[in-house]
């Protein structure tokens, strides 16, 4: 019984820490990893975190913590924006403008800001501000994560 509790206690745990990371889309993959490390985590790869299903272990532990949620966790959830739709150039064109009017001519925005703005995920914000470089329509300044965006002044 003990050898069965740790093993679902440690499901849990993957699980949970799983999800923490995916709404943290910001985190590198060496935060992620070190955090693993102090965590006790081991095991985990790239595509077990970002990518994988969650753990199938841990008998309907997802939807146990889903009822388990407040009322108020489970409107804020449901009233999120919808994902953009970046698949087609038509959608691309659409949520390029959108990122764009985020964006100031005179103050610098990062990208978790413009995100805060305009939805979608970390990887579409960057291409689309790629793809606004590119036309010449937008500038940036630093590197990494000090990387700052704003209007091209015309």
């Amino acid at each position: 019984m003990k050898k069965e509790l740790s093993s679902v206690l440690n499901d849990a745990q993957v699980m949970a820490f799983i999800q923490v990371v995916r709404r943290h889309g910001d985190a590198t993959l060496g935060d992620v990893f070190e955090l693993a490390k102090e965590m006790g985590i081991d095991g985990l790869n790239v595509q077990d975190v970002f990518f994988g299903d969650l753990p199938s272990t841990g008998k309907g532990w997802a939807k146990k913590r889903a009822k388990a949620l407040p009322a108020a966790a489970k409107v804020s959830a449901a009233n999120e924006p919808a994902e953009p739709d970046t698949r087609t150039l038509k959608g691309r064109k659409k949520y390029d403008k959108t990122v764009f009017r985020a964006l100031s001519k005179r103050g610098w925005r990062k990208a978790p800001h413009v995100r805060e703005k305009v939805g979608g995920t970390p990887d579409q914000v960057r291409s689309s501000l790629a793809r606004l470089i590119e036309s010449g329509s937008v500038i940036w300044q630093g590197r990494a994560r000090a990387t700052e965006y704003r209007k091209a002044s015309q």
